[in-house]
């Protein structure tokens, strides 16, 4: 099974492209546990497929690499999280 992380998956662009590829399997990656359990109920309610979710700040070197630490296996990365004002 191919597996998507989507780091900022929790809304916006992001969660557009996890209900493309819920079918696939898809992890979504945000800041607020409550957006990402929103969206993963989403998505499961919206389509087949497996929903994980991650909690991470990706400003937080030590969230990125907890993120890639594990044995998931992803064969895709998106990252549609941005900090647009710069801070």
């Amino acid at each position: 099974m191919t597996e998507t992380m989507i780091i900022g998956g929790g809304s916006g662009m992001g969660f557009a492209l996890a209900r493309v590829l819920v079918a696939e399997g898809v992890t979504i990656v945000g800041r607020s546990i409550d957006r990402l359990a929103t969206a993963r109920a989403d998505l499961e309610q919206a389509g087949s497929g497996r929903v994980q979710t991650r909690r991470a700040d990706i400003g937080r070197e030590e969230d990125v690499a907890e993120l890639f630490a594990g044995d998931q296996q992803v064969d895709r990365v998106a990252v549609t999280a941005a900090d647009i004002a710069g801070s």
